[in-house]
């Protein structure tokens, strides 16, 4: 959260922060945070985000958070 009140336009922090808030279980943090990323880059990040939203609203938020570990894991924050 440092990091980003320091650089708060740099997509990749806000991924990551997604990344750490699914790791502990915050789901809704963590979508929150990647739809930022979203927000500030979005050809890097807009499809995938969508792609967890629809998932979050047929899986339910669990299978929604793996998703999010996964595609954090398959491209990580620069």
């Amino acid at each position: 959260r440092q990091a980003i009140s320091l650089e708060p336009q740099r997509a990749p922090l806000w991924a990551l922060l997604a990344q750490l808030e699914a790791e502990r279980g915050n789901t809704q943090r963590a979508l929150a945070a990647y739809r930022h990323a979203a927000r500030l880059e979005p050809q890097k990040f807009a499809t995938p985000y969508g792609r967890l939203l629809a998932q979050q609203a047929t899986t339910g938020d669990k299978q929604a958070l793996e998703a999010l570990l996964t595609l954090t894991d398959t491209h990580p924050a620069n």
